[in-house]
């Protein structure tokens, strides 16, 4: 991992830290001020980047499958009535099953054959992304808060092959930065008393775009063995569903 992207970590976990602070010390006369905690799971469409396999067979190329969990934290600050700007950030992992131990992969051409060799480990596909979030928002509604958000992404990425728990990797990482772009809906449904919101629950559904191609993964699951993909590098971008909490 690149020492740029040693900083950007630290930077975001200082933002976290930060945010977590300023929530706590927040003053009720700070009204056009609001902070937001969210957990979510993640879906992506699967475009077939990878040798098939017992977990990745032909028949999942174009399906939507689930990728893991998030959570993060926004920052949201009311601009005029109906609308706000955000600024925030998420931290997102995935793991998935790619292959047992003893299967053979099939589409596999590196070894100038239609199957691998037998696959030497149960072999996972994971690995993370950070994002930061700067957007936009439009919202209405009182009994029934409904928000619609819009902006741009930062994220800090890796991804590799290995091991259930991590500890032993069967390729080199993929890592490095991207930009892309979000779009999110919110339904809230807001607890107050005496005309003061409290806070604002909200079910979210959203898509989060992080462009990133061409990525080879060296000694992919043997030495030697290099995997190029060309399109999107599968597992950091996608879908959202989850549940948020505003303050």
């Amino acid at each position: 991992m690149s020492y740029n992207q040693l900083l950007f970590k630290a930077g975001l976990v200082r933002m976290g830290v930060l945010f977590i602070s300023i929530s706590l010390m927040k003053a009720q006369s700070l009204s056009k001020s609001h902070y937001r905690i969210e957990v979510y799971s993640r879906h992506e469409m699967y475009a077939g980047s990878f040798p098939m396999s017992s977990a990745f067979p032909e028949a999942s190329a174009g399906s939507i499958v689930p990728t893991g969990w998030g959570f993060g934290g926004m920052y949201i600050y009311e601009i005029r009535k109906h609308f706000q700007i955000e600024g925030g950030f998420s931290l997102e992992r995935w793991k998935k099953l790619y292959a047992r131990a003893g299967e053979e992969l099939r589409g596999f051409v590196y070894f100038g054959g239609w199957r691998s060799p037998p696959v030497p480990y149960e072999t996972y596909y994971q690995g993370q992304v950070i994002k930061l979030r700067i957007g936009g928002a439009l919202d209405a509604g009182t009994k029934v808060h409904s928000r619609l958000s819009a902006g741009l992404n930062l994220g800090s990425y890796e991804a590799y092959f290995g091991s259930a728990s991590g500890g032993q990797r069967y390729s080199e990482a993929v890592s490095g930065m991207g930009m892309g772009s979000y779009l999110r809906l919110d339904i809230g449904f807001p607890i107050q008393t005496q005309g003061i919101v409290l806070m604002t629950p909200s079910l979210f559904a959203a898509f989060d775009g992080l462009a990133v191609r061409n990525s080879t993964f060296r000694d992919f699951l043997w030495v030697g063995v290099n995997h190029s993909i060309t399109d999107q590098l599968f597992g950091i971008g996608g879908y959202r569903i989850g549940v948020a909490v505003t303050f």
